[in-house]
């Protein structure tokens, strides 16, 4: 081919071929583009959905869904280490909480500190770091003061106890009362103010020192809910349980059916008491307080089917999960559901990695009995007998006598045909004669054998 005509093709394929890789390149500057926006935006529906699930109270799911959140841009990170930060101190776990935030390295003094100087400075507390407390939260004050409708009168007043606490030995002699006095409560009609106020002695144990102060408070302010109900626990705590009733009787709200339920408690009126927790349940559905009552209350009503459905609501309340599984366990054994009381055994036992403790062994003995599983019996039995169960040990030996024991105990048909034979029989004391023993081998022809295999010479 003519040189002149490969130049003249060269020239003309040549730009289309770097037309062909730059749009290649544009191409995937586009498509890398997309999905990092696909990207970014899949991560804050995801930190959305994990705050959702804070805000309702459950935080183990938010922590699954964070956990999973790997390489964000910075200021999502940032947001994600918020939220595992507030689920830690939600959970009590005020180091790691606090260690989280300072991870962040957000200057006190920047725009963002507004988002975490709360959870900071009552980390703080807990952990009695009170060193450079009112510096934080005067830093918190300055950053988040548009925000604030009370001007942190709860945190300031709680710094202040803090403060206070460390260096009083007696924390009676705290002067909270004095905050607000009785001629100020006759002029007071913000509600929150109150609020606050109550908490605060609530929290302070100075319940006895504010009764005679309530009657100065503003029949308005008395109109609002929680201030009522604010009141109703004050009179709880000092074991005035009828002035508490008549402060939460017309409230609906969780925390006072919990407390409406505990008075009834005290009284052993446990079928209304189920009723109030269970109200509380709706109002609040992962009520901690509520279930903690409810399910023993279930066990002993009888009431085996709603005490698995609460059961089944610990799991959003960070309760570890053998506990949970072991307490389901229990009442299906109790609800003749046998199979899958077995199935919750068997995952028990590879969470226990077969170190199970007395509790579960005992099920799993009494389910082994019940399902026929003669080579389980045995294994249960000896783990449990071993933790100085007698029962197990007793089951245990007689495992050993008969062939399938399981199978012996769900025989109806009779196995021993004597009526001189009984259980009642057998419970009855007997006179026990003495064993007259008959002389076989005299001790002194036994000496004489010793003496011969010796060399002895005998004794006369």
């Amino acid at each position: 081919m003519n040189l002149r005509i490969i130049t003249i093709i060269g020239l003309l394929v040549f730009p289309l071929a770097i037309l062909a890789a730059s749009n290649d390149y544009t191409m995937s500057l586009e498509i890398a583009q997309k999905l990092k926006i696909q990207d970014f935006k899949k991560n804050i529906t995801e930190l959305q959905t994990a705050k959702m699930f804070i805000v309702n109270g459950r935080i183990n799911k938010a922590k699954r869904i964070l956990d999973n959140l790997n390489d964000l841009p910075t200021k999502l990170e940032n947001i994600k280490k918020r939220y595992v930060s507030l689920i830690y101190f939600i959970k009590g776990d005020y180091k790691n909480s606090l260690e989280i935030l300072n991870s962040m390295n957000i200057q006190e003094q920047s725009v963002s500190f507004k988002d975490i100087c709360l959870i900071k400075i009552f980390s703080h507390m807990a952990l009695d770091k009170i060193t450079n407390l009112e510096q934080l939260l005067l830093n918190c004050k300055i950053s988040s003061n548009e925000y604030a409708k009370s001007f942190h009168f709860w945190p300031s007043n709680m710094a202040s106890l803090k403060m206070l606490k460390q260096s009083s030995t007696d924390s009676q002699s705290l002067p909270i009362e004095s905050s607000i006095t009785s001629t100020m409560l006759d002029f007071i009609t913000d509600v929150d103010t109150i609020q606050l106020w109550l908490k605060i002695a609530i929290y302070s144990n100075m319940e006895a020192k504010l009764v005679p102060l309530l009657k100065h408070i503003s029949p308005k302010i008395y109109q609002s809910a929680t201030v009522r109900e604010l009141i109703g626990l004050l009179y709880y705590r000092l074991n005035d349980f009828d002035n508490s009733l008549k402060y939460l009787s017309e409230i609906n709200t969780a925390n006072a059916e919990n407390i409406i339920g505990n008075i009834l408690l005290k009284t052993k009126q446990y079928e209304i008491a189920f009723g109030h927790f269970n109200l509380a349940l709706r109002y609040k559905h992962n009520s901690l307080n509520s279930l903690e009552r409810n399910i023993p209350l279930s066990w002993l009503l009888g009431k085996w089917d709603n005490g698995i459905n609460f059961i089944n609501l610990l799991t959003e309340n960070g309760i570890e999960e053998n506990n949970i599984t072991t307490l389901k366990t229990a009442f299906l054994i109790q609800q003749n559901q046998y199979e899958k009381a077995w199935n919750q055994i068997q995952m028990l036992k590879t969470n226990f990695k077969k170190a199970l403790p007395l509790k579960i062994l005992l099920m799993g003995e009494y389910l082994s009995l019940i399902l026929n599983k003669a080579d389980s019996i045995n294994y249960f039995s000896d783990n449990a007998c071993k933790k100085f169960n007698g029962l197990s040990c007793w089951i245990k030996h007689q495992s050993i006598q008969w062939k399938s024991l399981p199978a012996l105990i769900q025989n109806d048909t009779t196995i021993l045909d004597n009526d001189t034979i009984s259980l009642d029989l057998l419970k009855e004391s007997a006179d026990v004669s003495p064993i007259i023993e008959e002389l076989v081998i005299g001790q002194r022809d036994i000496e004489e054998l010793d003496s011969i295999e010796f060399g002895i010479t005998p004794r006369d």
